[in-house]
């Protein structure tokens, strides 16, 4: 990436523009902003937590979301408590180099993000149609390749954009660096289709064969005669289904919020004057408020993960003596009085 001059497409990131964004609107980002980090260091720290602590929990699955958890901790992290701040002052504050930087890791943590989900779909689809093959597979070194492999790759994916490719630019209405796509429209594009278009064609793919086998192996359940065992095998396919369906829905709200922020730079890379700075301020925090969301879908959907959730939160009730009942209790009390 090449360094621009402050009085070129960064001009401002020293702090010289001051804001434009309107009081009520700062005031109201602040208070979006701070809501989405504390939500999101909440969960995500919880996330990570129960994968650790509950051995029950340490599959391949919930390790690749625990990862994910990740990405979406340091997203707060690096970019949205700074953008809090900025928006408190009324300009940017902590110079052109972090500004840059921010932005480089903004790219770099989105790229994370979909390649996870991308591995998280694979790994769904092997343990559905080919499990044999998947538990020869799972094993801890092959995971921590896995995660290596995702992050490396997260890393090449956030590089692409930066060598010579595009510029780096000042947005004074989101008092930000972002990727300057107004001196190459068809860019603009073409980053929509590698960062979002084509990740989302092939989960969707992934997913109806996902669906496909999952409908097959329930007929060939349906025709067999080997009573507990198909009962054992409908048990199983249930479970798997769920899982998946957890994480379908996690797929679904990050291209769900993630949508305008891409729609919206296509747009403006083509006709800068239609796109309005409001707009560009809530795509944004629509797009990074993803990182705080997936935990809840998990307490919602995964029953592991949220009883997990309560165990750590101490919000499981008390189990009783085995043997001891309060009805029992009760009696005993009445005999001590009598006596």
């Amino acid at each position: 990436m090449k360094s621009l001059n402050t009085t070129g497409l960064l001009y401002g990131c020293n702090g010289e523009i001051e804001n434009t964004i309107p009081k009520w609107e700062s005031i109201t980002l602040t208070c979006v902003i701070l809501l989405i980090v504390v939500t999101a260091l909440f969960g995500n720290s919880l996330v990570c937590v129960a994968v650790y602590k509950f051995t029950k929990l340490r599959t391949v699955t919930n390790a690749l979301l625990c990862s994910l958890a990740v990405t979406d901790l340091l997203t707060p992290i690096v970019r949205l408590l700074s953008m809090a701040v900025v928006t408190i002052k009324g300009k940017w504050v902590f110079g052109c180099e972090w500004c840059q930087i921010s932005s480089n890791l903004g790219v770099f943590l989105c790229s994370s993000s979909i390649i996870h989900l991308c591995v998280v779909s694979v790994e769904r689809y092997l343990i559905i149609k080919h499990p044999l093959s998947y538990n020869r597979w799972a094993s801890k070194r092959n995971f921590f390749l896995l995660v290596i492999f995702i992050w490396s790759l997260s890393i090449i994916m956030s590089i692409l954009p930066y060598l010579n490719v595009v510029k780096l630019t000042f947005e004074t209405e989101l008092l930000d660096c972002t990727i300057y796509m107004l001196h190459s429209p068809t860019m603009a594009l073409l980053l929509a289709l590698m960062y979002f278009a084509s990740p989302f064609l092939i989960m969707i793919l992934v997913y109806y064969r996902i669906y496909d086998a999952v409908q097959k192996q329930i007929k060939s359940i349906a025709s067999s005669s080997l009573g507990n065992k198909v009962e054992k095998k409908k048990q199983k396919i249930k479970k798997e289904w769920k899982a998946v369906k957890t994480v379908i829905v996690v797929i679904g709200l990050f291209f769900i919020l993630w949508l305008p922020y891409f729609c919206v730079n296509a747009i403006h890379a083509f006709y800068p004057s239609v796109i309005v700075g409001w707009v560009k301020r809530l795509v944004f925090y629509l797009a990074y408020s993803n990182s705080c969301v997936n935990w809840i879908v998990y307490s919602v959907l995964n029953k592991p993960l949220r009883y997990s959730f309560k165990k750590l939160l101490r919000l499981t009730p008390k189990v009783p003596q085995r043997g001891l009942s309060v009805s029992s209790v009760d009696q005993d009390v009445k005999q001590v009085k009598k006596c």
